[in-house]
């Protein structure tokens, strides 16, 4: 497991003070911003998708996250 990996599961489990649908609400209509990265952008699709689905399986975590990703972006490469 990465460090990236060890802290998210600790922010799920510890600083998570949202409501679950208030963070899938907020996970749902995230958007890639004109000057942020794919890499930053999938940086912060990976922790909302953390705070989102905290109660279910990484699996599906994971599977929401590409397709978020996916969906959300403005760019397909990093410049």
């Amino acid at each position: 497991m990465t460090y990236a990996e060890v802290i998210e599961k600790l922010e799920r489990r510890f600083v998570n003070r949202e409501l679950p649908q208030t963070a899938i609400v907020t996970f749902s209509s995230a958007r890639q911003g004109e000057e942020v990265s794919l890499d930053e952008w999938a940086d912060r699709v990976l922790m909302l998708a953390g705070k989102a689905f905290r109660e279910l399986p990484d699996v599906f975590m994971t599977q929401q996250a590409i397709f978020r990703i996916c969906m959300g972006s403005e760019r397909r490469e990093n410049r």
